[in-house]
């Protein structure tokens, strides 16, 4: 397993930015990042402990999506415009709140679709 960032700075900066932004820990269905941090310990250990499924994208997925901040110091770090957004996007959600830094983590958040006709809604 690679190290990656540790379960309890993952469990700190998660929950900080979702209480920052007004949101319950309760709102989050999915973890989705990039398939090259697949073996990462402490990623995987929070999935677990949250009891969410954790989807790896690969760079292609990725790199297709269009995301509003791409960044050239991590396309030549690793081949990728961008993670924290293009995994959001990649799972089909509408990008709530852009990539935001957190310690060593880079954090965003989509809203998934309810799969109800907008007319439908109240």
């Amino acid at each position: 397993m690679q190290p990656g960032n540790p379960l309890e700075e993952i469990r700190r900066e998660v929950f900080a930015f979702l209480e920052e932004g007004g949101f319950a820990r309760e709102s989050l269905r999915v973890l989705a990042t990039a398939e090259l941090k697949r073996d990462e310990a402490g990623l995987l250990a929070f999935a677990e402990e949250v009891g969410l499924p954790l989807r790896f994208y690969p760079k292609e997925v990725l790199n297709a999506q269009r995301i509003p901040n791409p960044s050239e110091a991590v396309f030549r770090h690793t081949g990728l415009w961008g993670v924290a957004e293009a995994a959001v996007l990649a799972e089909g959600a509408r990008l709530l709140v852009e990539k935001t830094k957190r310690g060593n983590l880079t954090l965003a958040l989509g809203v998934l679709s309810l799969g109800i006709p907008e007319e439908a809604l109240p």
